[in-house]
């Protein structure tokens, strides 16, 4: 991954960005935070796990922020379910870790706003296992090439994109957004939601 993708994430317009926040300021704020070791969008997750082929070696590397596969499977936002549909169809191997399943369980079964409580209690059947990569928590990674998140909640996620490489994390969270340009610097592209799907409708349409 070379620096015409981080350039290309880079660019996506303000607009884009703004948009994106405003849709977001419509919906309840749910706050994740990665557990100790000892402890509308029903249809869409349906098509998406019906919607499954074989596994391709070749499927690009991404690990998806809690926040976001909530944004796929209760608030049923078009970026995130773009990016499901790609992850169904294994043009993406969504990367994930145990305590990252675990996390996104523990989420779901907070209960929300009425008008989100009946995609909530659905995304709860959904079985997300079957369309993820399972990776066992990386190693700790040098200290040359550790990328340290202000929010210890988050630091799993930047470890595993980097134990990924090339690889790409969408998330809509500032603490990781943050991270970009040194993780670019690592083969690893943060971008939020739109701008993955920005980029995806690109590449597939150029067929690269």
């Amino acid at each position: 991954m070379g620096s015409g993708e981080a350039g290309e994430v880079n660019a996506v317009s303000s607009r884009s960005t703004k948009s994106a926040q405003a849709k977001a300021a419509e919906k309840p704020r749910i706050i994740c935070r990665r557990f100790k070791a000892s402890q509308g969008a029903a249809s869409s997750a349906a098509l998406a796990l019906t919607s499954m082929t074989s596994s391709d070696q070749n499927a690009l590397h991404v690990v998806i922020d809690t926040n976001v596969v909530l944004d796929w499977l209760v608030f049923a936002e078009p970026a995130a379910l773009a990016l499901a549909n790609a992850v169904a169809k294994r043009q993406w191997a969504w990367c994930v870790t145990p305590p990252m399943l675990d996390e996104l369980r523990e989420v779901l079964r907070r209960p929300l706003a009425e008008r989100w409580e009946s995609a909530r209690k659905l995304a709860l059947t959904t079985e997300v296992g079957r369309l993820t990569t399972a990776a066992p928590s990386p190693d700790p990674l040098p200290m040359s090439r550790r990328l340290i998140c202000r929010d210890p909640a988050d630091q799993m996620f930047i470890d595993l994109a980097l134990a990924c490489t090339p690889a790409w994390l969408v998330t809509r969270d500032r603490a990781l957004l943050a991270l970009r340009r040194r993780a670019a610097a690592q083969g690893v592209v943060i971008a939020n939601p739109e701008q993955w799907q920005q980029h995806h409708a690109a590449t597939t349409v150029s067929g690269t």
